[in-house]
């Protein structure tokens, strides 16, 4: 199976509102990019949290809506340390190796990403970690823009439809310049 056939499969997972599956095969394009984009010698785990690292500053935009944007160097504090970090130890080894996530990562109505306070965690880790389905999108998009993947294609073609705008994913693959010039 393609890189490209798998975020196809996520997209649909996605909009069937099944952000879990759509999870796993994100941890999958993620790995394959981030392996190839990355020299040999470099572990799997530095490779993932690398790729989503470098490129925080679009997938917090996206995520957000625009609303948050950080300096080539910021980073905001998680769990785990870097969003790269926590996605890896949350979401990937969650699901790859755990085939659950934790009960403390939860799937938010809106945009946003970020730590939140669950009441319903022990008294004294109280605070969860939030994504919407737009850091989902982030993720693929940041994917299918890697210079390595110019050459995948999905059949029939995809078209996205974000923060009002059209997206057809089969003319960005392998195009970084649409991170920067994404408006919302």
């Amino acid at each position: 199976m393609s890189i490209a056939s798998r975020v196809k499969t996520a997209f649909d997972f996605i909009r069937l509102n099944d952000y879990e599956n759509a999870l796993i095969y994100i941890s999958i394009v993620v790995d394959a990019t981030s392996k190839k984009n990355s020299p040999s010698g470099t572990s799997q785990s530095e490779r993932n949290k690398n790729f989503i690292d470098t490129n925080q500053n679009f997938i917090y935009r996206f995520s957000t809506g625009g609303a948050v944007s950080i300096g080539e160097n910021g980073n905001y504090i998680y769990p785990s340390g870097s969003l790269g970090k926590t996605l890896y130890k949350l979401v990937r080894c969650g699901l790859l190796h755990d085939g659950i996530l934790p009960s403390y990562f939860v799937m938010l109505d809106g945009s946003g990403i970020g730590n939140i306070i669950m009441a319903d965690l022990d008294a004294e880790k109280p605070i969860g970690f939030g994504v919407s389905k737009e850091l989902l999108v982030a993720l693929l998009l940041v994917v299918v823009t890697s210079p390595i993947n110019k050459r995948e294609w999905i059949p029939g073609g995809l078209l996205l439809s974000a923060y009002g705008n059209d997206i057809d994913i089969n003319n960005i693959w392998g195009c970084r310049e649409f991170l920067d010039e994404y408006r919302f």
